[in-house]
């Protein structure tokens, strides 16, 4: 492999680090990761729901 600075192996290591905080995060607070989620959604369907293609604008 010739890995000299290790960055794939440290991103690795974030990724796997953030899915198990977010699995425990999930189990103890099941109501908080639901409105955090909830609240996620009407972020994006605001931003996009005003989205029109025929503008020639992309988002």
């Amino acid at each position: 492999m010739g890995e000299k600075s290790g960055g794939l192996t440290n991103m690795i290591i974030v990724v796997v680090a953030l899915v198990a905080i977010l699995l425990v995060v999930d189990t103890a607070f099941p109501e908080l990761t639901k409105t955090v989620t909830d609240d996620m959604q009407g972020v994006v369907e605001s931003t996009f729901g005003s989205y029109n293609p025929s503008d020639g604008v992309s988002p």
